[in-house]
């Protein structure tokens, strides 16, 4: 599987890194280019014609929620995705470095499975202040 980062998605990336894990991406690709699909529902704001946008389902894992492995897949590729739309190098390099701060913590890796959620929902909460 080739993996295309997209431009629209912009700031998706941060709010939700499930649309970078494996599944979020093959969820995507499977629901690409459809005609009349019931994921697609017209929006307009005043001023503009209507338009169509994906619908978010319900089974966006949020990023407090994700598993270990499905942030270490989601990391890389929202980087490359924020590289590309422009962002600063210093804030990514910020962002990097609190990301990768996480993974090296001890609780990364614990057998308890508290220990890592409790890191999850850290720099969930941290990445919202």
């Amino acid at each position: 599987m080739t993996l295309k980062l997209s431009k629209n998605c912009g700031l998706w990336s941060l709010k939700a890194l499930y649309y970078w894990t494996n599944g979020g991406l093959q969820a995507d690709s499977d629901n690409y280019c459809t005609v009349n699909h019931e994921g697609m529902e017209p929006s307009a704001s005043p001023g503009s014609p209507t338009t169509a946008h994906a619908v978010h389902h319900a089974s966006v894992i949020p990023n407090h929620s994700l598993t270990a492995v499905e942030f270490a897949q989601a990391v890389p590729r929202a980087l490359a995705l924020l590289q590309q739309c422009g962002w600063g190098a210093q804030r990514i390099q910020m962002l990097t470095a609190f990301w990768q701060a996480l993974m090296r913590h001890d609780y990364w890796n614990s057998a308890d499975p508290l220990a890592e959620r409790a890191l999850l929902i850290y720099q969930d909460k941290q990445r919202r202040a």
